[in-house]
């Protein structure tokens, strides 16, 4: 799929958070719906679906992120050609706990990660 610009994106991805939202029996149906107002937008949600649905056959972000090391800090260790001076963030036990903090608890992917990983 192109790429999208923000414009386009601000309008596509409301719809693919309520395609996301829908049962994949009622999706079909909705689709239909999108399709008749708008063929064009239906169309990009369903190159959004169909990625997304390769992204999870693949095991795309399943799973809990690399263990964290013994180290509490990871200051002055070299990486190539660098060193770590201080720490930047925390770190993320999970892809849902990251979309959490990224996006906020209430954004649809936050509550689809956290629903799909069972918390």
């Amino acid at each position: 799929m192109a790429s999208l610009t923000p414009e386009r994106w601000s309008v596509v991805a409301p719809q693919l958070d309520r395609a996301l939202d829908l049962a994949p029996e009622e999706r079909a149906a909705w689709l239909e719906t999108l399709r008749a107002r708008d063929s064009a937008l239906a169309a990009a949600v369903e190159a959004l679906l169909a990625e997304h649905a390769a992204l999870e056959r693949e095991g795309f972000l399943a799973g809990d992120a690399a263990p964290i090391p013994e180290r509490t800090s990871l200051a002055g260790l070299a990486v190539g050609a660098y060193t770590l001076r201080a720490p930047i963030g925390p770190a993320f036990r999970t892809a849902a706990e990251h979309l959490e903090r990224a996006l906020g608890p209430d954004h649809p992917a936050a509550r689809r990660a956290r629903r799909r990983a069972g918390s």
